[in-house]
């Protein structure tokens, strides 16, 4: 990761640096030589305690709060700048690296950001799949889900200065986050996957979360010198009524740009500019998906003005990997491994196009379902309607790894095998004489993954 002297003089006149760019480093056990470190805090670390070890290892400099000063030895003071707030200083340094990144080389280039309760990943990963496809090495974006205020400045000091597509996935899980992260990326384009219950520890509401993530579409559409720029699907029951209709392209009934036909789990028909198409992905199940794709297509063909039979061709064999709906070999069993992230809505969305390709094995399947985070003083609620719809659905092979084993089993009507995390399982006990299959779902922190291992033995 790189940063520019023009830009960093902006706000440091005083530091010396010769080279064109300097290369920027957050970890003090990764520090290249001649590099500037910047001590960012954490909610229970303070960096510039490893400032002096930083700066042995060859960082040239370092960034720190004023307010750290006393931590830093008298001997590395000299070649220590202090800001009132480096996280801060983070933000203004990303924001004027970006915007020097779209000015260079002349190029027309186009910063993408992309949030919502669920899918942003899945949505990230398959319009820079796309735009490799189409446009190859000139599209760069987030890595895994580097989505915060940490996360969106590490992408812009990525950036390569050839490159002339950004795509920035943002996430927040507290009110302002959304706003924050898009005053430094200040997209020409947006999209919104979705409105679902998420982070409801601190929005409370859906309606909550509806009105943190719309800050995105605020600034893009204050930034954005593109007609339509921001991107919907009014499938969504809160996104569709999103007022300032007069810069979107939204996706599905009659009214929208892009008319939704027959969406389903496995193909999804639909009519773009007087014209039908049927598309259906090779290695995907789930309408959720095919809601992300028509977001990417839509981008595609009315920012970039990609033929959409060439969009259509290449996104049939996109795959998800990373643990989401990922399918791996464990011992003698097939694994079908959602467990990145769990939430009402996206569990619900993974067992629906799950049991619709997978009916014919239902009964041989080991549903194995992790609590669901940050749900806040409902969880409970949460976790009972988990238990009722997955009933609904025939499902009868179960085990719980979770704190909330008890509301879950409320819901699905009787008690069942559970655990309060994967380290204690003790998958001994299970009878898995006609089981061929494994379906694990839940939130990150529960670490499902981590029980493959165990079903090999």
């Amino acid at each position: 990761m790189y940063i520019k002297r023009d830009v960093i003089k902006n706000f440091i006149n005083e530091i010396n640096i010769s080279e064109e760019s300097i290369e920027i480093c957050f970890d003090s056990r990764d520090i290249s030589n001649n590099s500037l470190f910047v001590a960012l805090n954490g909610a229970n670390f303070k960096a510039a305690r490893f400032v002096s070890n930083a700066l042995k290892n060859g960082a040239r400099y370092a960034i720190v709060n004023e307010t750290d000063k006393n931590l830093i030895e008298e001997t590395s003071r000299d070649k220590c700048y202090f800001v009132n707030d480096t996280t801060s200083f983070i933000k203004e340094l990303a924001t004027e690296s970006l915007k020097e990144w779209k000015k260079s080389l002349g190029l027309n280039k186009t910063v993408i950001g992309i949030t919502g309760s669920n899918g942003k990943t899945s949505t990230k990963e398959l319009l820079l799949y796309l735009l490799e496809k189409i446009l190859p090495k000139k599209a760069q974006g987030t890595k895994g889900n580097l989505n915060n205020h940490f996360g969106v400045p590490i992408t812009v000091f990525s950036l390569q200065e050839n490159s002339e597509v950004v795509v920035f996935e943002i996430g927040t899980n507290n009110f302002g986050e959304i706003k924050y992260l898009s005053e430094i990326i200040k997209p020409d384009v947006s999209i919104i996957t979705s409105i679902g219950q998420s982070h409801l520890e601190a929005f409370v509401t859906e309606d909550a979360v509806f009105t943190e993530k719309i800050a995105l579409f605020d600034e893009t559409i204050k930034n954005s010198k593109i007609k339509q720029c921001c991107f919907f699907s009014c499938e969504d029951k809160y996104l569709k009524r999103y007022h300032t209709k007069d810069r979107c392209f939204v996706v599905g009934g009659n009214e929208s740009a892009l008319h939704l036909i027959k969406l389903s789990q496995d193909r999804v028909l639909f009519t773009y500019q007087g014209v039908n198409y049927n598309f259906g992905f090779d290695h995907l199940i789930g309408t959720h998906h095919y809601l992300n794709f028509l977001n990417c297509f839509s981008v595609l063909c009315e920012v970039f003005e990609i033929e959409p039979i060439r969009i259509i061709k290449e996104a049939k064999s996109f795959k998800l990997g990373l643990n989401r709906g990922e399918w791996k070999k464990t011992g003698n069993l097939n694994a079908f491994l959602d467990c990145y992230n769990s939430n009402p809505s996206s569990l619900r969305a993974s067992l629906e196009s799950f049991v619709f390709d997978n009916a014919n094995i239902l009964d041989k399947t080991l549903f194995v379902i992790g609590d669901m985070y940050e749900l806040g003083e409902n969880s409970g609620k949460y976790h009972r309607e988990a238990g009722s719809y997955i009933k609904s659905l025939g499902i009868k092979n179960l085990l719980y790894i979770g704190h909330e084993s008890k509301e879950f089993f409320r819901g699905f009507g009787k008690e069942g095998i559970f655990f309060k995390n994967v380290d204690d399982a003790d998958l001994s006990s299970l009878n898995l004489t006609n089981i061929s299959t494994l379906y694990l779902k839940g939130s990150r922190g529960v670490g499902l993954e981590k029980l493959l291992e165990k079903f090999k033995k």
